[in-house]
């Protein structure tokens, strides 16, 4: 980034960061980048790392991290903290404060084929913000989605009572402005009726969205939850590209979608 990112608000500034990483899962960026946007700046909320458990009762991999503003919701906010870059460590970025775009800069010298992160860099920007602003629920920030949802599944084999206290569980990793998604690979992840209360209230933040149920999805770690959890979604966070050195953010529409997610009644 340059100083020029100094004169941005607040948020802004922390979006640009958090897209600064490169996270392959199991890196020390990913390390890195947990401990000093996750773990540090919110340790007045008691955010803690679930892990793997073995047989014999030892604790392995990290899952997820899990921050609550509200210990008791039956609404679970879900991100990844991994992204599909080859390598590990920090990137430059172009930003278009004027248009509200952002991507990676690219040298016209050296081309690495390398995203921007968007995916899902947005997702962890939008529940920072809301946690920012007190929005009752649990936060779970998972490890290894780019690998197959990892965090996420083995959470389900591991815990499936912890995942039945949710009645929601709402992922913030979906391209494009407009989607709430009710099928993720082909299978039916939430309810036709859930997904329109939600686009509807979404809608109605005076924002100017056009949410709309989408059955369209693929995968994101809430595909992991559908048998514990009865209404588990996906929403639009506004990139395009993902996985591709052209990968882009429209930040224009994450910073109106982040003031209806904070206004809207999640229960």
């Amino acid at each position: 980034m340059t100083k020029k990112t100094l004169s941005y608000p607040k948020n802004i500034c922390r979006l640009l960061e958090i897209h600064t990483y490169k996270r392959p899962h199991n890196t020390p960026t990913v390390t890195e980048f947990v401990d000093k946007l996750l773990l540090k700046p919110y340790q007045h909320l008691d955010p803690y790392t679930l892990h793997e458990t073995l047989p014999d009762g030892t604790q392995r991999q990290p899952l997820c991290v899990v921050i609550a503003t509200d210990p008791a919701s039956k609404t679970m906010f879900s991100a990844h903290v991994d992204t599909v870059h080859h390598s590990h460590g920090k990137q430059v970025l172009a930003y278009d404060h004027d248009m509200g775009l952002l991507h990676k800069a690219q040298d016209p010298l050296v081309k690495d084929n390398e995203c921007l992160g968007a995916d899902d860099g947005a997702g962890i920007w939008l529940m920072l913000e809301m946690i920012d602003a007190n929005v009752p629920g649990v936060y779970y920030f998972f490890y290894g989605e780019e690998r197959g949802g990892i965090g996420s599944s083995i959470l389900a084999k591991q815990q499936p009572l912890l995942l039945k206290t949710f009645e929601r569980a709402v992922a913030f990793d979906r391209k494009g402005t407009q989607d709430v998604i009710t099928h993720q690979g082909w299978e039916r992840c939430c309810s036709d009726k859930f997904a329109v209360a939600l686009a509807e209230s979404l809608n109605m933040q005076g924002q100017h969205l056009s949410m709309r149920p989408d059955d369209g999805g693929i995968f994101t770690d809430t595909a992991n939850f559908i048998d514990d959890i009865p209404e588990c979604t996906n929403i639009s966070i506004g990139y395009e590209g993902a996985h591709t050195s052209g990968e882009s953010l429209d930040v224009e529409y994450l910073v109106r979608l982040r003031a209806a997610v904070i206004s809207c009644d999640w229960d």
